[in-house]
């Protein structure tokens, strides 16, 4: 396996993930955290600074996706994000920010790392996923989003958001748990537990190797049945 996930953070709290590759370094998705927790996640993965990333990959401007971006941008560390993100951080002028297209047909280096961005649906300026490969693995990142409109092949690793069972945000709607606003809003910009199986039932899962799931919300998941359900639909080692 050439591709590790190391989770730094996820959750509505702040999401943030490294990717470590034997053949294109590390590669960072996500800075929802400060950039102090970052450093000292980066020095526990593989003892090594911002300075030595690849870039950060950004999804999109909500501060739980990016509250750093500007101290990795100062410090050094090049952030690709599309250009209605940057547009909406006002920072699109700033050196260290490369625009890029989500465009399934048009691929980008990240250092080593290829990359190609593609549209999400979520309630934010142009939000993105990503597919990231270093030759031998191939990565989908998906999170913030309530669907993911393309299937990819060749997939060996998957991380993607699994933010409610609609079940229990219904039940927790219903006792008055959550707010009816907020479940409209997470149905809107969020992705359930279903549509995640329906997801995974589109794609080959052939060669994925490991299935992450991303921003469980606190209140409307159940972290031990998601787990179970899509390990049961798929075969393959699941982690939240």
């Amino acid at each position: 396996m050439s591709i590790h996930v190391h989770t730094i953070s996820s959750g509505s709290t702040g999401n943030s993930y490294c990717l470590a590759s034997d053949v294109c370094g590390h590669l960072l998705l996500d800075c929802g955290v400060t950039i102090r927790k970052i450093r000292t996640a980066l020095k526990n993965i593989a003892s090594i600074r911002p300075t030595a990333l690849a870039g950060c990959l950004i999804t999109h401007e909500h501060g739980d996706h990016c509250v750093s971006v500007r101290d990795l941008m100062r410090v050094g560390v090049r952030c690709y994000m599309t250009g209605g993100t940057s547009e909406a951080l006002g920072i699109d002028d700033n050196p260290y920010c490369t625009s890029i297209e989500a465009d399934t047909s048009t691929s980008f280096s990240v250092g080593a790392w290829a990359v190609l961005a593609f549209p999400t649906e979520h309630d934010s300026a142009a939000p993105c996923g990503y597919i990231v490969s270093d030759g031998v693995s191939k990565l989908l990142y998906a999170t913030d989003t309530y669907f993911v409109r393309y299937t990819f092949p060749g997939l060996t690793h998957i991380m993607v958001e699994c933010n409610y069972i609609d079940d229990v945000l219904d039940a927790n709607e219903e006792s008055g748990e959550t707010p009816i606003s907020v479940g409209d809003r997470v149905r809107t910009s969020h992705m359930s537990l279903a549509t995640v199986l329906n997801m995974l039932a589109v794609h080959d899962l052939s060669h994925v190797q490991e299935i992450h799931l991303l921003h469980l919300s606190g209140r409307n998941s159940d972290a031990r049945r998601i787990v179970d359900e899509v390990q049961r639909a798929t075969g393959t080692p699941v982690y939240v």
